[in-house]
């Protein structure tokens, strides 16, 4: 059976890339945040995210808290086969319809995946619809490329992927279809932990939110940094590096099973 889970770096306020990760680790990497029982995420903006793991290392909930209130929550569940990993996220404010989020991907039997699939559902109705298919790329376990279709059919992104000697990602080219590109940069340390996530747009006049950017003239690039990693190999500290300082934005304190 394929042990496959939430990514152990948890990058983005929940799982994956507003941080460093994407969901594309899921399709070629058995992933498990095995040893892992709590994540609490305090940032400067005044929320605190706190993130509980089963003993299997699979992610379970995700609690959101703004001074000192709970605000949200996400629930998830797995179906967990050789040939299918089914996510299934149901999240919600207490005032608030909740949202399911299902994600499916369907592997062969190299463990590689085959399809992606993601429906958002409010109200028990479809409202989004995404799908990969048939347009995977790899060299051996590793993923190239793929291209992500809306459910009209149009091409929403292609990626392409660049690995260096120890196979490790370290560019991940988002492409749209009018052409322009964002480019994600990893870098890592001796020990191969992930310390820099760059992104940078080839507009211009592109403009990340919400987020400390580069400097008061260059809007379209952000970079991240994760240090203090604790004796598991996990960062405790986040910052966003600018022209002319870094910005603490971050803490985490993780608690172990044993």
């Amino acid at each position: 059976m394929k042990k496959i889970a939430f990514i152990l770096l948890l990058l983005m306020g929940k799982t994956a890339l507003g941080y460093a990760q994407d969901i594309d680790e899921y399709y070629t990497k058995e992933i498990s945040t095995r040893g892992i029982k709590q994540i609490t995420e305090k940032s400067l903006r005044g929320w605190k995210t706190v993130s509980h793991y089963d003993e299997q290392g699979y992610l379970r909930l995700v609690e959101y808290f703004k001074r000192g209130r709970k605000r949200s929550e996400e629930t998830y569940d797995y179906t967990i086969t050789d040939s299918l990993l089914e996510v299934r996220t149901l999240s919600g404010q207490k005032k608030g319809s909740p949202v399911r989020c299902i994600d499916k991907y369907f592997y062969d039997e190299q463990g590689r995946c085959r399809r992606q699939e993601r429906r958002l559902m409010g109200s028990g109705k479809s409202v989004w619809f995404m799908a990969v298919e048939d347009s995977f790329v790899y060299n051996g376990p590793q993923l190239m490329a793929y291209t992500r279709y809306l459910s009209t059919g149009k091409v929403d992104k292609r990626f392409v992927y660049t690995y260096d000697a120890q196979g490790r990602k370290t560019m991940m080219k988002s492409i749209y279809p009018d052409g322009n590109t964002t480019y994600h940069q990893f870098r890592y340390n001796d020990k191969g932990q992930l310390t820099d996530y760059i992104r940078e747009s080839s507009d211009p006049n592109d403009c990340f939110s919400c987020v400390p950017l580069w400097s008061e003239s260059k809007h379209n690039k952000v970079h991240e940094r994760y240090c203090n990693f604790d004796k598991h190999g996990n960062w405790t500290k986040h910052y966003f590096i600018t022209e002319r300082s870094k910005v603490l934005w971050s803490k985490r304190k993780l608690v172990y099973w044993h």
